[in-house]
C-alpha cells in the first residue's frame, strides 16, 4: 500500500509566487498593488493555485483583481484580449485608474502551457512581473531576453530525495515516519540555469 504521498500543495505554491512577484516589483522601485490570476478551461489545479494568490495578496493587505479563465489552446492575441477585457471591466467597476504598462499587477498565469500568449501580454503591458508554472525553454528564452517573467514548479528534486531517503529509513531500520503526507515545496525560477546544470539535466541518470 502506500507508505508516503510526497508533492507541493498547489495553493502554496501560487502564494510564493505572488509573494515572490511583490519582492520583485519592489527590487525594480515599484509597489505591488493588484494581482491578477490567468487560469485555463479544463484544468483543476489552477483554481488551488489562484486561492493562495488571492491568501497571498490579502495578508499582504493588497487587493485580488480576480481569477480569468482563458481558452487552453487560446493564440496570443484572443488571449490577450481576454485579460485586457477583465482587467477593465474590474478597473471600471471599481474607478480605478491602471498605469498602461501595469506597474501595479502581478500576474500569476496558473495553468501551462501559457508562455507565448504570457509574453505577448507582457509586450503591451512591459512592468507588470508575470509567473508561468512548469519551466521550459521557452520561458528561459524570455527571461534572457529580459521579459519579467519567472517561473514557478514543484521541486522534483527533493521530492525523489525524500522519497529515496524515508525507503532507506525503512529497509535498514524497519521504521517510518508516522505522516503520511509530506509537502516538498515549490521552487522558484528567475534566471537561466547555467551550462553545467543543463547538461546534467540532458542525461536522465544523472539527476535521479
Amino acid at each position: 500500500g502506500l507508505i508516503h504521498h510526497i508533492g507541493t500543495s498547489e495553493q502554496d505554491v501560487g502564494k510564493a509566487a505572488t509573494l515572490k512577484i511583490a519582492e520583485l516589483q519592489q527590487a525594480a522601485g515599484e509597489q505591488l498593488q493588484y494581482g491578477l490570476c490567468i487560469s485555463a478551461a479544463e484544468i483543476d489545479a489552477p483554481d488551488s493555485r489562484c486561492a493562495g494568490v488571492e491568501q497571498a495578496l490579502m495578508e499582504q493587505g493588497l487587493e485580488f483583481i480576480g481569477q480569468v479563465t482563458v481558452p487552453i489552446e487560446a493564440e496570443s492575441v484572443e488571449y490577450r484580449k481576454i485579460v485586457e477585457a477583465f482587467v477593465s471591466a474590474w478597473a471600471d467597476k471599481h474607478s480605478i485608474n491602471l498605469s498602461s504598462e501595469w506597474a501595479e499587477i502581478g500576474i500569476v498565469a496558473a495553468a501551462s502551457p501559457q508562455d507565448i500568449p504570457l509574453i505577448q501580454l507582457q509586450a503591451y503591458h512591459p512592468k507588470a512581473i508575470a509567473v508561468s508554472f512548469d519551466v521550459s525553454e521557452i520561458l528561459y528564452e524570455a527571461i534572457g531576453a529580459g521579459v519579467k517573467q519567472i517561473g514557478a514548479e514543484a521541486d522534483s528534486f527533493v521530492e525523489g530525495y525524500i522519497g529515496v531517503s524515508l525507503l532507506v529509513l525503512e529497509t535498514i531500520s524497519g521504521q517510518r515516519i508516522s505522516t503520511r503526507a509530506i509537502e516538498s515545496g515549490p521552487i522558484i525560477v528567475e534566471a537561466i540555469p547555467s551550462q553545467e546544470q543543463i547538461a546534467r539535466e540532458k542525461v536522465i541518470h544523472e539527476i535521479c
